[in-house]
């Protein structure tokens, strides 16, 4: 399963993915790629040539001086690091017209850049350890601080990583207002409106109002899996549980892999827990997705995440979208964990739509809730708010299972972790593989199906309305997007991914 993107609006996991952009001729691009080429895969995009040509202006202005700039920087689209010259001395016009106002100049040494690195990990550490109001208040002061600082040439992605984190923490601070210069600044047009990123908690109550508005892109269930069954997943896929450690899992850094069964047909062709598990969700899929009763396979995977970390809004392909995009017939979610992370969104946005679509449904974490939707529909997972329960120990952990007809999700057994690999079978020496990898696991063997799991107790699960969110977008700067027309209110277009501003 791989993520695409809405022309523009991309994302990665379940796995890297096919990056789909239109050219400034409007011809369409299709490239398989790893997430850091997306800003590059079709030339400099809006925001790295609003970067370039304050680049320039700088360069242009120091040249008059006769001041000597240090080397610049490659990247992978062949601009040239932009925070290695002096940025701010002039408002420079973008290609859409918009005044660009670049940060200030940079390349005054205080610290070395490598302690300036090392000084944005300590902070990022702080904010995830923080345990109260006052600790993130602290890390939103540190942050500013960090971009007063003169010593970032050479380090602009660092420096991206600080503003983002400043912005976000500002937003769901309901400081939105103080974001939008920082914003601005680093070229976005538009952003996830406060009702997405500053999320209400807890959870407000919904009702058959939210359930109705929501029929066709998503459904939430509680009580979804029999307890037993439940019980047996928490235990496998626990934060310190053989899973994680024998996939080498590391949010962010591992690789995308899955695990493909064959749908169970009775119960006796169930032979583990996630058959069971499969089983389960399928018949309650086939309630409110009828062409789900049409599958014939089940692709899984999982994710144990911080509360701060999030998912960037995406759509799923087979096989990281080589070879054209192929949608499942839908996906669902199990959350394993609950008051750790943000809650999923799932939008009104179908894959092949020109628009940013401005309807959103929310759907918080609880233990034993699943989520199901379309699999062609725009989601992803929106980071957490305030203090990260447990010190920053807690886990988001949630299981993703997607079902697939005849086409599609094919075996891909090879000598490693990735997509679609055949589930591991135990051999004589108790341990399991699944050929060619010859990497012996012992996770498998927690999801051995006990009876007392098989013959768990069967409870009708309860449905549960998402929070309907009826501004998932807004403008940055309305007012200078209305003075070029590009507001939300006004664009037909579809925005660069480059634009948007997810909080991460």
């Amino acid at each position: 399963m791989a993520s695409i993107p809405p022309t523009v609006l991309v994302v990665r996991p379940p796995a890297s993915l096919l990056a789909r952009f239109v050219s400034g001729a409007g011809e369409v691009e299709e490239v398989a790629s790893p997430p850091a080429m997306l800003r590059v895969l079709q030339g400099p995009s809006p925001k790295r040539r609003k970067v370039a040509a304050a680049a320039a202006a700088a360069a242009a202005a120091a040249d008059e001086a006769a001041a000597p700039l240090p080397p610049p920087m490659s990247t992978s689209g062949g601009l040239p690091d932009v925070f290695s010259v002096a940025k701010k001395q002039q408002p420079v016009s973008s290609e859409a017209g918009a005044a660009f106002s670049p940060a200030a100049p940079w390349n005054s040494p205080k610290v070395s850049p490598q302690k300036l690195v090392h000084r944005v990990r300590e902070v990022a550490k702080q904010r995830r350890q923080a345990k109260s109001a006052a600790h993130t208040a602290a890390v939103t002061a540190a942050l500013e601080e960090l971009l007063e600082d003169e010593s970032w040439s050479g380090q602009w992605g660092v420096h991206d990583e600080v503003v983002n984190m400043l912005c976000l923490l500002m937003v769901q601070e309901g400081k939105g207002h103080c974001a939008e210069q920082h914003l601005f600044d680093q070229g976005y047009y538009y952003r996830l409106s406060d009702a997405v990123l500053r999320y209400a908690y807890p959870p407000p109550a919904t009702g058959p109002s939210a359930l109705a508005r929501a029929k066709d892109y998503v459904t939430a269930y509680d009580g979804a899996l029999p307890a037993p069954l439940f019980s047996a997943l928490q235990h496998a896929f626990r934060p310190d549980g053989l899973f994680w450690s024998e996939h080498r899992y590391t949010v962010g850094k591992t690789p995308y892999f899955s695990y493909r069964h064959e749908l169970p047909r009775s119960p006796g062709d169930v032979r583990n827990v996630m058959d069971a598990v499969m089983r389960e969700v399928w018949e309650l899929m086939m309630k409110d997705i009828p062409n789900a009763k049409n599958a014939k396979y089940a692709e899984w995977w999982a994710h144990c995440r911080p509360h701060h970390d999030a998912h960037q809004l995406h759509f799923d392909s087979d096989n990281e979208g080589k070879g054209g995009v192929r949608n499942p017939i839908a996906n669902c979610i199990i959350f394993l964990t609950e008051g750790c992370g943000g809650p999923t969104m799932v939008t009104t946005h179908r894959h092949g739509a020109t628009k940013l679509a401005n309807t959103g449904f929310l759907v918080y974490p609880k233990t034993n809730r699943i989520v199901a939707y379309p699999a062609n529909v725009l989601h992803g997972v929106i980071p957490g708010r305030g203090v990260a329960p447990d010190g920053g120990k807690a886990r988001r952990t949630t299981l993703m299972i997607a079902l697939w007809g005849d086409t599609g999700c094919r075996l891909r057994p090879a000598a490693k972790p990735g997509a679609s690999r055949p589930y591991p079978e135990a051999r004589s020496d108790g341990r399991h593989y699944t050929a060619p990898d010859p990497t012996p696991y012992s996770w498998p063997g927690e999801l051995a199906l006990a009876p007392a799991v098989a013959g768990g107790e069967r409870r009708e699960p309860v449905p549960v309305g998402p929070v309907v969110v009826d501004r998932v977008w807004e403008d940055v700067c309305l007012e200078e997007n209305r003075k070029h027309r590009r507001s939300l209110e006004e664009t037909e277009d579809m925005p660069h991914y480059d634009l948007c501003f997810q909080g991460f």
